[in-house]
């Protein structure tokens, strides 16, 4: 879906586009920016996309604009680029991170003003953030939500229960009744846990048919087990859907900030594997982390 969105807005768009890796080496541009920086395309692609500098702008800007890159996956704003023959022009240019880790990108709209494809590209930055089936966060991007609960929890001296959700038997309903019957089940499965989440607590979806949430303001480590009891229960409700009804059994896997870890990725993994526990253990239950 990302790869067809790019592909058409760089094909079409009239606005300067880039995709640049990581490090910012240019991958890719589109035949407006090639006319706005009066590059051709095999001058630009393989380079560092600072080519472009006109230095006028202090190194803090673009720290700045790399540390909100860093923090939030995206940065617009006015820029001063240099053309080739070293004329200097100011373009309005919006970036955002795609993809996350080794395969982090970065594409760049270059306009100057508001235009359709700075709606393609919010377009993209939504399907490279949220599950377009469940409209959840990712994990990536729920990791990053985790630093500010974790914050509110230092403060107030508070605990976060991280929690790792796996379907049991959600994939013979994709076999036996349909893909489209499956997608129907989750979406109804995650509606109803939103339903019940309080304000600040928060979910994610991890990979297909499991799920992480964050219960947020617990006074104790113990205020959970009720919480997460209920939650079993309503995720083995029977579910009617085109003339069927389906119930699955569900596990869960707990742990908690920051009296186990405070690192969201060894918390995950603490949480999967004692969701492995609770599958093994019984038909449907859940299990909290044990550091042994």
């Amino acid at each position: 879906m990302i790869r067809r969105l790019l592909d058409a807005i760089f094909a079409n768009t009239h606005d300067g586009m880039m995709l640049t890796n990581k490090e910012g080496t240019i991958l890719q541009v589109n035949s407006a920016l090639i006319h706005q920086s009066g590059y051709s395309s095999s001058e630009l692609v393989g380079q560092n996309a600072r080519c472009l500098k006109s230095n006028r702008h202090l190194p803090t800007f673009y720290r700045q604009m790399w540390a909100a890159l860093d923090l939030k996956r995206q940065w617009q704003g006015e820029i001063w680029n240099r053309r080739k023959n070293g004329e200097a022009y100011k373009i309005w240019l919006k970036i955002i991170g795609i993809g996350n880790g080794s395969n982090l990108h970065y594409l760049g709209i270059c306009s100057p003003t508001t235009s359709k494809s700075e709606e393609w590209l919010e377009t993209i930055f939504n399907h490279s953030c949220y599950d377009p089936l469940t409209g959840l966060p990712y994990w990536w991007l729920f990791r990053e939500k985790l630093a500010a609960l974790f914050a509110i929890s230092r403060r107030y001296s508070t605990h976060v229960a991280l929690l790792y959700i796996s379907l049991d038997g959600f994939k013979p309903i994709n076999h036996l009744l349909g893909y489209h019957v499956g997608d129907q089940f989750l979406q109804e499965i995650v509606d109803r846990l939103q339903s019940r989440l309080r304000g600040a607590d928060m979910m994610a979806r991890v990979k297909g048919d499991c799920f992480a949430m964050a219960l947020s303001d617990l006074k104790e480590i113990n205020n959970a087990t009720n919480v997460i009891q209920n939650i079993l229960q309503w995720l083995q409700m029977p579910i009617s859907i085109a003339g069927q009804t389906i119930t699955i059994k569900a596990h869960i896997g707990v742990t908690f900030y920051p009296d186990y870890h405070s690192d969201p990725e060894i918390l995950l993994k603490q949480a999967q594997s004692a969701a492995d526990q609770a599958k093994q253990m019984s038909e449907g239950g859940f299990c909290i982390f044990k550091d042994n």
